[in-house]
C-alpha cells in the first residue's frame, strides 16, 4: 500500500531520514565510523604485509628484503583505502 502524501516514510515503510530518531551520540559514531574503519585497516595492511615479509625472510634467508618490501606494500595497500575512504566521502 503506497504511503499517504504527508508520511515521511517512503515506499517500504522506512523513515525519509536514516538518522530520525538518533541520539547525537550515535549520530556521531556513525560520522566518524568510516575514519575508525580506515585506521583498523591500514594498521592490518602494514602489518599483515611486514609479517609476510618476515617470514618470507627467514624462510629464504634474505634479511631484510622482503621484510621491507612487504612494510612498503602494506603502506601503499594503506594509502589506497585512504584514498577510495575519502573520495567516498
Amino acid at each position: 500500500m503506497p504511503s499517504a502524501p504527508d508520511d515521511p516514510r517512503g515506499e517500504k515503510g522506512e523513515p525519509a531520514d536514516p538518522e530520525e530518531g538518533l541520539s547525537e551520540l550515535a549520530k556521531a559514531y556513525r560520522s566518524v565510523g568510516p575514519f575508525l574503519h580506515l585506521g583498523w585497516t591500514m594498521a592490518g595492511a602494514l602489518t599483515i604485509f611486514t609479517l609476510g615479509g618476515y617470514w618470507l625472510d627467514k624462510k629464504w634467508g634474505t634479511t631484510p628484503w622482503l621484510t621491507i618490501t612487504g612494510a612498503l606494500l602494506g603502506i601503499t595497500s594503506g594509502m589506497v583505502e585512504l584514498f577510495r575512504t575519502v573520495k567516498r566521502l
